[in-house]
């Protein structure tokens, strides 16, 4: 970023794991934003311009993140660790795009061969929190009729 924050870039949310203190760098989409783009060729379909940059949007901040940390830091004792940040992008709505069994593989195909990035949905993150409140006994019961 320079003197007048022009090309200033900041992730979402940066957190550290509790264990290792190693970051974590959160990128947040909307709920609408595109999984998948065209077919292409045999039935599969490709990524969308959304998500593949949001995916290097995600690791161009870790990579700054991982240059730039001493100064960041400046001298004081560190809150995070550079170790191998992991990068978690939230997007889309799975139930809503990912309508036949080719989108699904798909988006499966390749949302599981990233290496250093986790794509969730928001549907999906939204179960997961219906299930653990579950778990948990956290939901609200309706009030006897």
């Amino acid at each position: 970023m320079s003197i007048d924050r022009q090309d200033a870039k900041f992730v979402d949310y940066l957190y550290a794991n509790d264990s290792s203190n190693d970051a974590l760098l959160v990128e947040i989409k909307t709920p609408t934003s595109r999984l998948l783009g065209s077919k292409y060729r045999t039935g599969v379909y490709r990524p969308s311009a959304e998500l593949s940059g949001a995916i290097v949007q995600a690791l161009d901040y870790r990579r700054e993140l991982s240059s730039s940390i001493r100064t960041l830091l400046n001298g004081a004792s560190p809150q995070v660790e550079i170790f191998n940040p992991r990068c978690i992008i939230v997007t889309g709505n799975a139930t809503d795009e990912l309508d036949s069994e080719k989108k699904r593989k798909s988006f499966e195909l390749f949302r599981t061969s990233l290496k250093d990035v986790e794509i969730i949905t928001y549907d999906e993150l939204f179960k997961k929190a219906e299930t653990l409140a579950s778990l948990f006994n956290l939901v609200a019961k309706a009030p006897d009729a």
